[in-house]
């Protein structure tokens, strides 16, 4: 499972974390989406000051071990 994490600086010493609120089953649709998500935050960014930083990260996979019942 991979996330697209997204860290959005405006330029002032603030900043936002987000997601894509999205979970990606392969690293090419992450980075498919990744590829998008950037295009439309470069366009609607606040001021010319303000950056931004994406990646995708993949989740570590955990293994179920048992019922609670």
């Amino acid at each position: 499972m991979w996330v697209l994490v997204i860290l959005m600086f405006n330029g002032m010493g603030q900043f936002k974390i987000g997601t894509s609120e999205m979970i990606y089953f392969d690293k090419i649709a992450c980075e498919h989406q990744r590829s998008i998500q950037d295009q439309a935050l470069e366009k609607t960014k606040p001021s010319e000051h303000a950056y931004f930083l994406t990646a995708c990260f993949q989740m570590p996979e955990v293994k179920k071990v048992g019922t609670l019942l």
